[in-house]
């Protein structure tokens, strides 16, 4: 058993780039994170960079909240219409602004001198902000969901200033078509990249085991996440909802990464809600701190992870992941893998559909669920008994919950996408993170 800081924090329910003020008092900067070599290694292959500055870059990623958090609250959270890091050979953080003339000089000048250790450009004159761009995914998901047979999400591209649209259909000279029949070529004024998909994204909670196994004689286990606490302060584990079987499944048994410590963990019932997220109570008096990295001494698989120092990193809230950086995962089948963000502010199809016999739903309310991020790179791995999962910063530091993945592109051997459910909007069902395990 190995110990590990306790690190509390309240959920607040912040949109992703849209801060309350409470969030930006002032806190000196945070010392460089030390960031894995997991995460460096496999940034400098995607990247063709050196481990040293795919270390530098990585750290440099985990301030883009600190970035924008600043930036809005020196010039409002209007001004702001989306962020992403440039991963090319000129590394550079890239702010999309609404302000224009004098005002766009003075974000410029202010970014420059607040964060000279990163190189940030400032485009002007975005059309509308960032809450604009979530109202129109809002209410444009729910509608092609309806309409689109295949639909599986929207989300915003930051860095192609743009809509993206992930459609099943295997034949890929249908594109135009699609595109014509349901008039995709803008939705609401803003540009559309479609993406025609060989398979669905689906939810990986397949039979194949996990750290969480069920005793409702069940099939299908999960991974677990992150230690948390209720509002009744009760611990317990964040997973995914839709491991939950629709309310179905209730008994869980975790098995620590000793390989040998055990907790029952009970699902509590939560209200209508739009986050493929879960609570697993544990037994009284128990402190769940260790269901972050998990080593299985029970068969052959092996996975070793690089043990971090102590670090004074506090869990991210909100955890801006603009797209571009880089998010790690960790699955029980596919152990530690990482990929780019590629969209934000993602809404994706309920999973409320017969997936191998069972009858699974990613969340209660409405056609889709979210908003999500999703992650790509051709060294991601996903596979079944991987959701639930932690996903995080190179650093370890926490920013949400593996929730589904396209196993049929990941079967061709195609970069994969993966979604995540944030750990940010866990007030949905009165859950906040209660722990980070940053090694052991």
């Amino acid at each position: 058993m190995f110990k590990r800081t306790l690190i509390v924090n309240s959920a607040l329910a912040l949109t992703l780039f849209l801060v309350s003020p409470l969030a930006l008092s002032a806190e000196p900067e945070p010392a460089r994170p030390i960031v894995s070599q997991q995460a460096i290694a496999s940034y400098a292959k995607d990247f063709n960079v050196s481990s040293s500055e795919a270390a530098r870059r990585l750290a440099l990623m985990e301030k883009s909240d600190l970035i924008s958090n600043k930036i809005i609250k020196e010039f409002g959270e209007d001004s702001i219409a989306g962020v992403f890091f440039d991963n090319s050979e000129d590394f550079k953080f890239v702010i999309r602004t609404t302000r224009k003339g004098s005002k766009y000089r003075l974000i410029t000048d202010f970014a420059k001198n607040e964060f000279n250790d990163l190189p940030i450009e400032v485009v002007p004159n975005s059309p509308r902000n960032f809450r604009a761009i979530s109202n129109i995914i809002d209410n444009q998901s729910q509608r092609l969901a309806k309409k689109i047979p295949g639909f599986q999400s929207l989300a915003y591209n930051p860095s192609m200033d743009a809509l993206e649209l992930n459609i099943v259909e295997p034949d890929k000279t249908k594109k135009n078509r699609i595109i014509s029949m349901y008039n995709l070529d803008k939705i609401s004024g803003m540009p559309v990249i479609v993406n025609l998909l060989d398979g669905a994204i689906l939810p990986v909670t397949l039979a194949g085991g996990g750290v969480l196994t069920t005793s409702d004689g069940i099939g299908g286990n999960c991974t677990a996440g992150w230690p948390a606490k209720n509002l009744a302060g009760e611990a317990g584990i964040l997973t995914a909802y839709h491991c939950l079987e629709n309310g179905i499944r209730k008994n869980f048994t975790y098995l620590g990464n000793d390989g040998k410590s055990t907790y029952k963990l009970i699902a509590t019932v939560s209200p209508p809600f739009s986050q493929d997220l879960a609570f697993l109570k544990a037994p009284a008096g128990v402190n769940v701190d260790e269901p972050f990295f998990y080593k299985d001494f029970t068969s052959n698989a092996s996975y070793v992870f690089d043990p971090l120092p102590q670090q004074s990193i506090k869990v991210a809230n909100p955890p801006l992941s603009p797209a571009g950086t880089q998010l790690c995962h960790f699955g029980r089948n596919t152990g530690y893998s990482c990929g780019i963000v590629n969209s934000v502010q993602a809404k994706a199809t309920r999973y409320s559909k017969n997936i191998n016999g069972d009858m699974r739903q990613s969340c209660t309310k409405g056609d889709v669920c979210g908003p999500m991020i999703t992650i790509t790179s051709p060294s991601l791995k996903c596979g079944s008994g991987d959701s639930g999962g932690p996903v995080f910063f190179g650093s370890n530091k926490p920013v949400g919950i593996a929730s589904a993945c396209n196993l049929t592109e990941m079967a061709q051997g195609k970069p994969t996408l993966l979604y995540i459910a944030p750990i940010y909007n866990a007030h949905e069902i009165s859950v906040t993170i209660a722990s980070v395990p940053w090694a052991y």
